[in-house]
């Protein structure tokens, strides 16, 4: 009997892949922690890829390169 299984979408961001998407919006390791509010030791493990990025973090990182992130919309978020 076959089992039905959810297809799962793969994806995967190379520690080279995050480290030039954070280095593009102009963020220090510290810098990007704190602007993600993660410890810094998370952003090191991304940077060194010992631990897999979130997408959560991609898209956001994508997010506030492409400068959506700034302007007085978001002031006080």
């Amino acid at each position: 009997m076959a089992r039905n299984r959810a297809r799962r979408r793969r994806w995967f961001v190379s520690a080279e892949g995050f480290r030039e998407l954070r280095l593009s919006c102009l963020l220090s390791q510290r810098a990007c922690a704190d602007f993600l509010g993660v410890a810094v030791r998370s952003v090191r493990n991304w940077d060194r890829g010992r631990a897999r990025v979130p997408w959560p973090v991609v898209r956001l990182l994508r997010i506030l390169r492409n400068g959506e992130l700034l302007g007085d919309a978001w002031a006080g978020w």
